[in-house]
């Protein structure tokens, strides 16, 4: 997988995530949409071809993924689905300002 594909595949599941907040985990999409990420990285594509979230991940800002105020956390721990409709929307916003090399 390239990076632009990653990023395309990131937006998927995002955009998803943002229009069916009611989803707590990734593990709970689609069928059709979890094997496209179910053997990745974290289940990420940006983790699968980055590496190392300490380059030029768009989601290492202002702290990798796994860090309290990382966006991704956000979306983690967000306990009701406006909140995690939000953070689902603001992944969405920073993946797609990426430029991919």
């Amino acid at each position: 997988m390239k990076k632009q594909e990653a990023k395309e595949l990131t937006l998927e599941v995002w955009r998803y995530l943002a229009e069916h907040p009611e989803i707590d985990s990734k593990a709970n999409l689609p069928p059709q949409l979890f094997s496209k990420i179910n053997m990745l990285l974290y289940k990420c594509p940006l983790c699968h071809v980055l590496r190392d979230c300490y380059t030029d991940c768009p989601l290492n800002k202002p702290s990798p993924c796994f860090c309290g105020d990382s966006l991704y956390w956000g979306w983690l721990n967000a306990d009701t689905p406006r909140k995690r409709k939000n953070a689902a929307q603001k992944i969405v916003k920073a993946v797609q300002a990426w430029r991919p090399e």
